[in-house]
Parts: structure tokens; C-alpha cells; sequence
């Protein structure tokens, strides 16, 4: 097998040689041709990579660290690479539209009024910490440019407390903000700190990893479109997670953040061809009793386990796909029966070879923009409603 992805990386590699030969031997490349190139080598780094780690897993002993050596070596030459293009792009773009270059990072219209006030007066109080040209890139495809713009505009030459009025005093009284008023005070900050603090961790395996990947790309961002009912999302993803690390992941969680309104979890495959299904379930029902007694008030979700089209270490893969059925089976009706969340994802069928990418394990763009949605999808039922407690509604 591990003969089959090497062959498979090879060709890849060959596809991204001939990309970077074009970018060397043809300078007259628009803007768009430019960025669809750039892009094109940016979803080969992510195959090649996915490939690596699959290629690590099925190697002897004795042969993974010349894997390591020899994968981390092309790695750093093709992020040199594609940070050398994008830099090369960036000055096109910058000549092409007549602004600066440390503005390149956003269209130029999105910089139109920033030079219309003279803030140089500002720098003398000091430098921000803030890389702004880093910010700039992260919000290049940000879908409220306005906002973009503003702060941007701040981070380079103050925010403005956009106040227009007299500057006079006022004396307030302090038994004024004693008894009713204080109250009143308190419970407006309560309600704005509540609204606030819709924080949802995603904590699993590979999938979270990618599933994280793709949405940075997708309409909505990361927060999957979910921003706008206060939603913020935090990706716990590790490639190759075992259920034995979700513990450790959440315990160093919960002493760095605050409590979430919201976990799910998207764990136990690849415990799949490693544990017995009983032991398994076992091992997730004890932990899920153990992070409801940690968070009593955070609502748990459970997303069920995906099909697989192939089961990396498995010496007969249907009876692993009846053991993924088996403890999906028994840690729903667990986590119903306890008062939490279920997540299913029956639009996601391993016959159907265009959701998964070609080591038949992972999903493609396609597979994880469907698989997205039914996660958008749970997050927005459960938040709507106390009662409803599976997604999709059966």
C-alpha cells in the first residue's frame, strides 16, 4: 500500500514541478492566472502533506525517520516556494493597481480614504506590537470589508472614538448608581457578557483538523457562518487522535479558556481497528459522564463517526464498518438518554467516491463542504431549541 501513495505522491510532486517551472519561465501571467496558479500549488502542499502522514503510518520502524528527514526537507522547500510567489504576486498586484506594497494584502479600494487625515503624528507615541501586514492578509477575503477597513485604519494610525458633541464635564451623583440603577447596570452587562460568550470547541481527529482548513476557505469562515448569533468557534483538531487523548486535549483546554456553551465531538475512528467496539464504548461513555461532571453547564454533542471507504490497518473492513455502526448506535442512544446532543451525517455515504478524497479515508472539498453544513446545521438547532436534541430530526 505504502508503494501505491509514494507513486502517488511522486506524481503530485511532478504536477507542482511543472506548476513552478511555469511561474519561472512565464512572467507575463495575469493577475488571475497568478492566483489560480498560487492557489493550485497551495491545495498540492495540502495533498502532499496528507499523503505524508498516510505514508508515515503504514512505514516499518526503521524506515520513518528517513520519511521524516526526506518530508520535512520538501516541505521547506515548496513553503519557500509558495511564500516567494505569493511575495512576487504581491508586488505585481501593488504595480498593477499603483499603491503601496505593505497594502498590498487588500484591494486598494478597501485603503481609498486612509490617507485623507495626516495621523503621522500618532507614531511618535509609540509602535504597535501588531504585525499589521499579517492582519491585512487574514482579512483579504473577510466577507465585511467596511469593518476590515476600520481596523485596519486603527491598527495603522489610531481608532477613532467617533464622538461629535461639546466636551463638557458631568458631575453624577454616586447614590445615583446605588440600589434600582445598579441593578439595572448589572444586568445589561450581564445580558451583553451572555450574549458574548456562545463559545463552541470542536475537538477531535484529522477530520476537525481539515474540516478547520476548509472552512478558512469556505463563505463564513472558520466560525462557519455563525458569527452573526455570536458564535465563536475553537478547533481542537489532531491528526491520528486516539480516544485516550481526548482527556489530556480537554483538561488542557479548560485550564487555557473558559468554559464553552457548546463541545462536540468528533473522535473514536481511528480506535476503531485498534479496540474492541465494546471497550470502546465503554471508554467514551465514561468520558463523556466525566466532561459533563467537569462542564455540567456545557451542552455535549456527539457527531457520529464517518464511513470510510478504506480503513487503514484493518484486516477486513466490513467488520470495522459493522463496529463503527455498533458504537455509533450504542453512543447515541447514551448520549440521548442523558440529556445531550447527537450530530448524524446520513448524506455522507462511502459509495459515493467523490466525498472522499484518494486514499478513501479522508473527505474532499466536496465531502467537507457537506459535512460542514450538517455541523452548521446541529449548531444552529441545538442553539435554537432546548428540546430538540438530534440533527437532522428524525
Amino acid at each position: 500500500m505504502d508503494s501505491k501513495l509514494k507513486a502517488v505522491r511522486a506524481g503530485h510532486k511532478s504536477a507542482v514541478k511543472r506548476l513552478l517551472r511555469k511561474t519561472e519561465d512565464d512572467s507575463n501571467l495575469d493577475n488571475e492566472e497568478s492566483a489560480e496558479l498560487l492557489e493550485t500549488l497551495i491545495q498540492k502542499q495540502k495533498i502532499i502533506s496528507a499523503l505524508d502522514e498516510d505514508i508515515m503510518n503504514s512505514l516499518k520502524e526503521e524506515d520513518i525517520e528517513e520519511e521524516i528527514l526526506n518530508a520535512d526537507e520538501y516541505k521547506f522547500f515548496l513553503n519557500t516556494k509558495i511564500r516567494h510567489l505569493r511575495k512576487t504576486f504581491a508586488n505585481k498586484l501593488c504595480t498593477d493597481n499603483d499603491i503601496p506594497q505593505h497594502d498590498h494584502a487588500l484591494p486598494s479600494h478597501t485603503f481609498e480614504n486612509i490617507n485623507q487625515h495626516s495621523y503621522t503624528h500618532l507614531y511618535s507615541l509609540g509602535n504597535s506590537p501588531i504585525n499589521v501586514d499579517e492582519v491585512k492578509k487574514a482579512l483579504k477575503n473577510y466577507p465585511h470589508q467596511e469593518v476590515a477597513r476600520d481596523l485596519i485604519q486603527g491598527l495603522e494610525a489610531g481608532f477613532k472614538l467617533k464622538y461629535s458633541g461639546p466636551r463638557l464635564p458631568m458631575d453624577i451623583d454616586s447614590k445615583e448608581m446605588n440600589g434600582e440603577k445598579a441593578t439595572i447596570a448589572r444586568d445589561k452587562i450581564l445580558k451583553e457578557i451572555n450574549l458574548g460568550s456562545k463559545a463552541i470547541w470542536f475537538v477531535g481527529s484529522s477530520i476537525v483538523y481539515w474540516a478547520q482548513t476548509n472552512a478558512k476557505t469556505r463563505y463564513g469562515g472558520p466560525n462557519i457562518g455563525l458569527q452573526s448569533r455570536g458564535v465563536y468557534i475553537r478547533w481542537f483538531g489532531k491528526r491520528g487522535m486516539l480516544w485516550n487523548d481526548f482527556n489530556a486535549k480537554v483538561s488542557h483546554a479548560v485550564d487555557k479558556f473558559s468554559p464553552p456553551a457548546m463541545i462536540i465531538i468528533q473522535l473514536g475512528s481511528n480506535d476503531l481497528v485498534k479496540v474492541k467496539s465494546l471497550e470502546l464504548i465503554q471508554n467514551i461513555e465514561r468520558d463523556i459522564l466525566r466532561l459533563h461532571l467537569l462542564l455540567p453547564n456545557t451542552r455535549i454533542v456527539w457527531s457520529e463517526m464517518l464511513m470510510r471507504r478504506y480503513w487503514h490497518g484493518a484486516t477486513d473492513g466490513k467488520a470495522i464498518e459493522r463496529s463503527r455502526k455498533r458504537v455509533n448506535s450504542a453512543i447515541n442512544n447514551y448520549a440521548l438518554n442523558d440529556g445531550h446532543c447527537v450530530i448524524q451525517h446520513p448524506n455522507i455515504r462511502a459509495r459515493e467516491m467523490n466525498l472522499y478524497r484518494y486514499d478513501g479515508t479522508h473527505l474532499s472539498d466536496i465531502g467537507y463542504d457537506i459535512y460542514l453544513n450538517n455541523i452548521q446545521g446541529g449548531i444552529e438547532t441545538f442553539l435554537s431549541s432546548q428540546k430538540i436534541r438530534r440533527f437532522p430530526e428524525v
